[in-house]
């Protein structure tokens, strides 16, 4: 998929406006905002008349349309550009990710003309980070964590599209689900706070799938063929994390707000073997990835410095949360779609450095300057 400096292609047939039209990035992601934002009132969809009765039926009917999600996500050639989205107290950002994806391959994505960039102190393979669709593997723990329910029909990228939703414990909405009827592909997904203000958001705004998206994929090219491949090949086991532990790895079962390890894999041996481990409640997901080194703030020119969960960290203001950050011999670095505070918890609960207090700073000025008045010490 070529790279675009300035420029993109999208249809825009969920606003019914015609024909495919080269548009500025920035201009067309705050007309899909706009659109998103509009469209807020049909989130609810329409009760199915004729559908499942009792709520064990409509969380079957929810599962169901979901799992099949998950499969037509992985098994099916489509290619097409995604609006993506977050919202909380702490950040507000937007993208346009134009993304080809073959069973056989996985899936290329732009983000705005630029690759998905991970700051490791060792060059490591990428793992995009973004949540644009389900995994097989978060269903139970959506099942688990959260009610599901069929909510009637909508139309999303001028497809029609069964909804599901997902609900908390006291009821109020987590999350809502487009799954198209014709392809069982994620047509568009929502995150929402208890308060019931979306805070994530991504939706289709163009989909070609089977023979029509065939020529989009062929154009990727071989570069974005490697960075689709597949790098971190071998899992490890309950024995080896087990290990990893004994050895002043920190590799938790399970991080704050209810995220459980769902995969643990590595690349590399030795001092460049990085471990990644795969983080989720169902909903929300998040990537840690953990290496032994230091951090080279050389390389982090393109990184914000800010203080999170206690920890000096590096960061980037984008849809897709990456901090990275240096404690006790190792470089840790978080890729999350979950909200910031989610976050800071996790900073917050695994190894890292303390944020010097007053009088740590005050001391360490004094040693300076009894320093420089002993010019023997």
């Amino acid at each position: 998929m070529s790279r675009r400096a300035a420029t993109t292609t999208v249809r825009l047939s969920a606003a019914g406006l015609g024909a495919s039209a080269p548009l500025l990035v920035g201009p067309l992601i705050a007309v899909a905002v706009l659109l998103y934002l509009m469209a807020g009132p049909l989130a609810a969809g329409t009760a199915h008349a004729d559908g499942p009765g009792t709520e064990a039926e409509e969380a079957e009917e929810g599962l169901r349309l979901l799992d099949r999600a998950a499969q037509a996500g992985h098994g099916l050639t489509y290619s097409g550009v995604q609006f993506v989205a977050a919202w909380d107290a702490h950040r507000s950002s937007t993208t346009l990710i134009n993304l080809a994806h073959t069973p056989a391959r996985g899936t290329v994505m732009d983000l705005d003309g630029d690759e998905a960039y991970v700051p490791l102190a060792v060059a490591a393979p990428r793992d995009p980070g973004l949540q644009l669709g389900l995994d097989r593997s978060q269903l139970g723990l959506l099942r688990g964590n959260y009610r599901l329910g069929a909510e009637g029909g909508n139309t999303v990228c001028g497809r029609s599209a069964d909804v599901v939703v997902a609900r908390r414990t006291n009821g109020t909405v987590a999350a809502r689900f487009w799954v198209d009827r014709d392809t069982g592909l994620m047509l568009r997904r929502e995150a929402r706070d208890g308060r019931g203000r979306i805070t994530q958001a991504s939706a289709f705004l163009d989909l070609k799938v089977g023979d029509g998206a065939e020529r989009d994929v062929a154009a990727s090219g071989t570069a974005a063929t490697s960075r689709a491949a597949a790098p971190w090949s071998r899992t490890l086991t309950a024995a080896d994390l087990s290990w990893l532990r004994r050895h002043g790895w920190a590799v938790p079962g399970g991080l704050p707000d209810g995220l459980r390890l769902l995969e643990s894999r590595s690349s590399g041996y030795g001092t460049r073997q990085v471990v990644h481990l795969r983080y989720s409640d169902g909903l929300a997901t998040l990537s840690l990835f953990v290496q032994r080194g230091r951090l080279d703030t050389t390389k982090l020119s393109r990184l914000l410095k800010a203080a999170r969960g206690g920890a000096t960290v590096f960061q980037t203001d984008s849809v897709q949360q990456r901090v990275t950050w240096a404690a006790r011999g190792h470089v840790y670095t978080l890729l999350a779609d979950t909200p910031s505070s989610s976050v800071d918890k996790a900073i917050r609960v695994l190894p890292h450095e303390p944020e010097p207090g007053f009088w740590d700073r005050v001391s360490r000025g004094l040693s300076r300057l009894a320093s420089w008045a002993n010019p023997f010490g």
